[in-house]
């Protein structure tokens, strides 16, 4: 497809920041018509950029050195269903709230929610092996492939995909996809694993005034096995939401914790005579009504922010007790730069992944030096979730050592020994 104006939307990034200049959309419905792509192109030598639901923050799904995108928008069938096993194969192009959708009423849910579910798409998921808001309980999505079909430069179609719960007939080919950002091949289906539906769910909303009181009251709901998500945001933060969306927040707080609970009405009981007890200030959903309202304030944090202006956004993760430290010297590192930045601070605090939002006229270079440099000084990891991109490429030399790129580089040019596969992410 060449229509201009279907092919500007796939250039532009989901953050805006990032153009790419590509100028043909393939849109393959199989396997084998993508196999037929890829080996054409790895013949010719043409860099192809591979795209699921485009809605990368590190320019990772946007052509930058790409005259052609293959997007997998057309690949949408889910396959098959396993009620006894729990597990689902689908296409590459299914997104996250299609197969939401798809499993209602089956007794089961997925083990990864992302706010994007509308168009994030499994492929694109797998190849940024996607975290989300349960990864405390069911961990990334790596943790929820049971095997998967990928289509490669040097090899074709490599179909790993097996009916058995346990297969250990050697490598398991297929995996080293997951978190590779597109760069070996494209994934075409996968089987997933599923999770049953809990009895109930009980959601919580703390509000604390130091960070020591929000890692003691996450010390606190750890103790239960039915804890499912631990979330944190900040009062700055909430407030851009009330103005966005027009919800309010039940109290002020300067740090506030979304606790959720997935379990039976034995929980419930549990959970209720513990919280009666807690100081400060608490709300809980009682309903599903009330349980979205809360999460209302937690999801909405990308888009009331980006109604600021420009906005560079930062995906790290830290041990717990850094994140305090890595929040304070943050703001100190853009306040020493410019008065008028302004930073916002939420995430996961269950598995330490904050995500920081900078709004500031100061260039994006500039601010990721500031930001990106301090985690690494840090120890931290430059991507807990959204991965390396073409934005971080120029600082993973700095994140992994020589024996690590080295392994990376060569894995890469096993799979793809052309270099044709989203030319200029990761490497």
């Amino acid at each position: 497809m060449d229509d201009p104006d279907v092919v500007r939307a796939c250039n532009v990034d989901w953050t805006g920041k990032v153009v790419g200049g590509a100028h043909f959309l393939l849109r393959p419905s199989s396997s084998a018509q993508l196999e037929l792509i890829l080996m054409l192109a790895n013949r010719l030598r043409t860099p192809i950029h591979i795209q699921g639901g485009n809605t990368s923050l590190v320019g990772g799904a946007t052509p930058v050195n790409s005259d052609f995108i293959l997007t997998t928008s057309k690949l949408k069938r889910i396959r098959h269903f396993d009620s006894q096993l729990g597990r689902v194969t689908c296409e590459a192009g299914v997104t996250l709230g299609e197969l939401s959708e798809y499993l209602r009423g089956t007794g089961y849910h997925f083990g990864v929610d992302l706010a994007s579910r509308e168009s994030a798409t499994v492929g694109g998921m797998i190849s940024t092996n996607a975290g989300g808001i349960h990864f405390i309980r069911h961990g990334g999505f790596r943790d929820q492939v049971v095997s998967l079909d990928l289509v490669t430069p040097a090899f074709g179609l490599i179909s790993a995909s097996s009916k058995y719960l346990k297969d250990n007939t050697g490598i398991d080919v297929g995996r080293i996809a997951i978190g590779a950002e597109g760069t070996i091949g494209v994934v075409t289906s996968a089987t997933l694993r599923l999770i049953p539906n809990s009895a109930s769910s009980y959601t919580v909303l703390f509000g604390v005034d130091t960070f020591s009181d929000a890692l003691e009251k996450l010390r606190f709901a750890r103790q239960f096995a039915t804890l499912s998500v631990a979330e944190f945001f900040t009062y700055d933060g909430v407030v851009l939401v009330e103005e966005a969306i027009g919800a309010r927040v039940p109290f002020r707080s300067r740090y506030y914790l979304l606790f959720q609970f997935d379990g039976g009405h034995l929980m419930e009981q549990e959970l209720s005579d513990a919280f009666r007890n807690i100081e400060g200030n608490v709300a809980v959903a009682s309903d599903a009504v009330s349980a979205k309202k809360l999460w209302a304030l937690r999801e909405h944090h990308t888009l009331a922010i980006s109604t600021l202006g420009k906005v560079d956004k930062y995906d790290v993760s830290f041990e717990l007790g850094q994140i305090e430290e890595f929040w304070s010297s943050a703001n100190k590192r853009l306040e020493s730069l410019t008065s008028s930045a302004k930073a916002y601070i939420f995430g996961h605090l269950g598995d330490g992944n904050v995500h920081l939002n900078v709004v500031s006229r100061l260039s994006s270079a500039v601010v990721d030096e500031a930001i990106i440099g301090l985690t690494l000084e840090m120890g931290g990891s430059i991507s807990a979730e959204h991965g390396i991109g073409t934005l971080k490429s120029g600082y993973l030399s700095r994140a992994k050592n020589d024996a690590q790129l080295q392994a990376m580089r060569a894995i890469k040019a096993t799979f793809d020994p052309n270099g044709i596969l989203n030319p200029g992410v990761i490497f």
